[in-house]
């Protein structure tokens, strides 16, 4: 006869069961794991944002903040975030409207990712010269859904009223001076 010694089974069912989770959970692990992005053999780097393995920290400008070749200076509290975006050069294009320039009860000014001048940050569309017919069938895309951007444009275009689309593509015109684009490149560059 064969006599069983409770103790010592338990303990073998508990580090069985504990090494199969410890298993488990580095199987889950990797399967979660995002795999290394790579650019696609024969096809251009610039083609596609990977970013650095190494971030560079964020600086946060505080107090009166300016822009290289612009007289106007703005309060870096008053122009953060996407509602209120920097004007640094009002002259070179007629008066943005209320859903460019920011205003009450506007959370995502179109100036503060495609700026003032419509060129854009690196991450944004260029829309300065777009034909207005074009723009504002984006807009209707957006809005329907048949177009996919539920990070920003789809709930834009949803808030932005029928009124809205005309009124920033007229906004919009192509700026081709040489000093246009050199104040653009300081605009990029400025806080925005």
């Amino acid at each position: 006869m064969i006599r069983r010694i409770p103790r010592a089974n338990t303990f073998v069912r508990i580090a069985v069961l504990v090494c199969a989770f410890a298993l488990l959970s580095l199987l889950v692990r990797e399967l979660n794991a995002q795999a290394a992005l790579t650019v696609p053999a024969g096809l251009p780097d610039w083609a596609f944002n990977i970013p650095d393995k190494i971030q560079p920290t964020a600086v946060r400008p505080e107090g009166i903040v300016r822009a290289p070749g612009s007289a106007k200076e703005y309060d870096a509290a008053r122009i953060a975030g996407n509602a209120n975006p920097p004007d640094w050069f009002p002259d070179e294009h007629p008066a943005a409207p209320r859903s460019v320039k920011g205003d009450t009860g506007i959370t995502m000014a179109c100036g503060s990712c495609h700026l003032m001048s419509g060129q854009g940050h690196p991450e944004s569309a260029d829309i300065a010269g777009m034909p207005a017919e074009y723009l504002i069938r984006q807009m209707a895309y957006y809005k329907a859904g048949t177009r996919k951007d539920e990070a920003r444009m789809g709930p834009i275009a949803r808030a932005a009223s029928d009124d809205d689309a005309p009124d920033v593509h007229r906004h919009r015109r192509p700026s081709s001076s040489t000093a246009s684009r050199r104040r653009h490149r300081a605009d990029r560059t400025s806080h925005s």
